[in-house]
């Protein structure tokens, strides 16, 4: 039988500075078959706290982790929104500023990795990646990904993908009618899901994912990361207007298999794309 283990919903710090697991017992599924932790050069002590489920915090991850391990790797980084076209004027998006996706990417050629970034519509400046491939749709986004993720070592997805499109886009601008009764209605489709899609692939690269959140983050996060068969999944709580889209500053928790380690600090995107990398 697994321990149970205490903690509350944001995965906060008990008075020793230790973070605890849900008292929720979870069946884990079959080990990814992606990159292994230790193919990505992972300090000796933090696999050992890995295969071992042991508690750690964030500081226990700087201070083990080795900044050269992604030297030589090969990354791909999706990051920004995408917009889904209701007519030529008017789209289906959310508030994702790309900021986040970017600083991992400047993070990562920082510690040596050769980065491709696959950017939704941003309006930021562009770090100086090996391959820059601007998209706007969900359905441009994916083909992006799937055309070249086997080559790489690790996925990074970022990007806040929308879950939905209109079903039909209109060629001409959708003009306001007379006794319309002031409403519109839309028919939505599901866009295809392309962290899971990748997920699923045959020796697939290592895989992490992101969960912007308004409730029960870290909940909801463990869930995703099950679902979507991810190594690592990043998550934060976008009901907090300081931290949120759009903000200049991040607290995330970063969770591997049974282990979830809180950062509660804020921090800058930058600054916390180094702890994500670490």
């Amino acid at each position: 039988n697994r321990p149970k283990f205490r903690t509350d919903q944001r995965g906060q710090k008990d008075q020793k500075g230790r973070v605890h697991h849900s008292q929720q017992r979870q069946i884990e599924p079959k080990k990814p078959t992606g990159k292994a932790f230790s193919e990505l050069g992972l300090h000796p002590d933090l696999l050992e706290r890995l295969k071992n489920n042991k508690f750690m915090n964030a500081t226990e991850v700087q201070e083990k982790s080795i900044p050269s391990t992604l030297k030589g790797k090969n990354i791909l980084i999706t990051a920004g929104p995408t917009r889904e076209p209701i007519d030529p004027v008017r789209y289906i998006t959310n508030s994702s500023s790309g900021r986040q996706g970017y600083a991992l990417a400047e993070a990562a050629i920082e510690a040596g990795s050769k980065v491709t970034l696959i950017s939704g519509p941003v309006s930021i400046p562009k770090p100086p990646v090996s391959e820059l491939i601007n998209v706007t749709t969900a359905r441009e986004m994916k083909k992006a990904v799937t055309e070249r993720v086997k080559k790489y070592d690790m996925v990074i997805a970022v990007a806040a993908v929308a879950d939905y499109r209109p079903a039909e886009s209109k060629d001409l601008k959708i003009k306001k009618l007379p006794n319309s009764e002031n409403h519109l209605s839309l028919n939505l489709v599901e866009n295809d899901d392309i962290v899971a899609s990748v997920s699923s692939l045959p020796n697939r690269p290592f895989m992490v994912g992101f969960a912007a959140e308004t409730h029960n983050a870290v909940q909801f996060a463990r869930e995703k990361r099950l679902r979507k068969n991810l190594d690592v999944i990043v998550c934060n709580d976008v009901s907090d207007s300081s931290i949120g889209f759009e903000s200049n500053e991040n607290a995330v928790t970063v969770i591997l298999s049974l282990i979830h380690i809180s950062e509660p600090t804020r921090r800058t995107p930058i600054s916390y794309a180094v702890f994500c990398l670490k």
